[in-house]
């Protein structure tokens, strides 16, 4: 599942039908590569607090609505508290770096197991301020990260020659073969929906 597609999407509870607010942020660990936590919104439970759902507490996220047992699944997020030191992530636009020192543009989306919260790879732009929609984006797996911080992702040098060879020119004799092909099938393993996690994405 795109990370974008949780943003605004209601916090519903379970036990009372209620909605306690909007996907709004997330929070992730020290890796980066983790959602501890939904950021939501609008429920005006705590006031100006900044309020959470931790990922342990929810039930399912469905294609309209993340659903939580009842609003004790709403938490304050405290500077002192786990959530208070855990990292945002308004917009992920962090340099995307090779190991071997080949700057290779700029983060563009996220992708995310959501019966974990685990990252699985991320999208990057060559260009500045391009967008998943406009340019040319390539993929990384989390396998091929091998650091994410606030303003930079390091990933393995292999990186830099599967990019390359995603650029590269089509041969004249070649395009119409190409462009004839049927586009793969989306993964089963991102993009999942009404899953139960335990009380603890390619894009197409």
């Amino acid at each position: 599942m795109r990370i974008e597609e949780l943003k605004d999407k209601p916090v519903m509870s379970i036990d009372s039908g209620t909605n306690l607010g909007s996907v709004q942020d997330f929070l992730l660990d020290d890796s980066y590569l983790q959602i501890v936590a939904l950021v939501i919104g609008g429920g005006g439970l705590f006031g100006g607090h900044k309020q959470a759902v931790a990922y342990s507490a929810i039930h399912g996220i469905g294609p309209d609505a993340v659903m939580v047992s009842g609003p004790d699944a709403v938490q304050e997020v405290e500077d002192a508290g786990p959530l208070g030191k855990a990292h945002t992530m308004d917009a992920m636009q962090q340099q995307v770096l090779s190991e071997s020192g080949v700057d290779l543009g700029r983060v563009v989306g996220v992708e995310f197991e959501p019966q974990t919260g685990a990252l699985t790879s991320l999208s990057f732009a060559a260009r500045e301020n391009t967008t998943a929609e406009e340019g040319t984006v390539s993929d990384v797996a989390r396998a091929d990260i091998v650091s994410m911080t606030e303003k930079m992702v390091i990933v393995r040098h292999s990186v830099v020659d599967q990019t390359a060879e995603e650029i590269a020119p089509v041969p004249a004799q070649d395009r119409g073969q190409v462009m004839g092909q049927e586009p793969d099938g989306a993964p089963d393993g991102d993009a999942k929906a009404g899953f139960q996690p335990a009380t603890t994405t390619e894009r197409t």
